[in-house]
């Protein structure tokens, strides 16, 4: 099993590695493709989206582009940082944040030119909602919706409004065929 919070890079990633085993299934239909990431999961999906080009749209529920920053604030290089670090209860391996010393993730995301859906609360209090809306201003075809309110993960009226949002999106993206 591995590490479910590594740091992506081209060669290698979670979602990359999911992407490539979908692509091989019969039943898919490569036309709609679509990625949706929360929080950090939302940071993996807007990096890995910029690799594949075949991804139709992409959705992000409070993005965690907050990442760096929030390691600037406990390291000041790569030496300070440990072999592990607990974030929220999770290990994180040291190589995550090496690699983000010399990241910028809204540059990398900002290569996928499909459409996204930023969707943050505005009462976030893991990912600041400027994350988001900074987001989504990186991208060419993006949308930024804030849901009022909302703290990080939706309460329950949050995320049926999401889930709402997420499902025009999606039905705005279909291909006729």
């Amino acid at each position: 099993h591995r590490d479910l919070h590594s740091f992506p890079t081209r060669r290698s990633s979670d979602l990359h590695d999911v992407i490539a085993f979908i692509k091989t299934q019969d039943f898919v239909d490569l036309d709609h493709l679509f990625l949706w990431g929360e929080s950090q999961g939302g940071f993996v999906t807007a990096i890995t989206a910029a690799w594949h080009p075949e991804v139709r749209a992409v959705v992000l529920f409070y993005p965690a582009f907050c990442a760096r920053d929030d390691m600037l604030k406990r390291f000041k290089s790569p030496d300070e940082v440990p072999e592990t670090i607990d974030i929220m209860g999770k290990k994180v391996g040291r190589t995550y944040y090496e690699k983000l010393f010399d990241f910028d993730a809204y540059a990398e995301a900002a290569q996928y030119t499909g459409p996204v859906i930023v969707i943050h609360g505005d009462a976030d209090r893991t990912v600041n909602i400027s994350y988001g809306k900074k987001a989504a201003e990186t991208y060419l075809n993006a949308r930024f919706e804030v849901l009022p309110g909302e703290d990080h993960g939706f309460s329950a009226k949050g995320k049926i409004a999401g889930a709402h949002m997420v499902y025009d999106f999606f039905k705005s993206n279909i291909k006729e065929k």
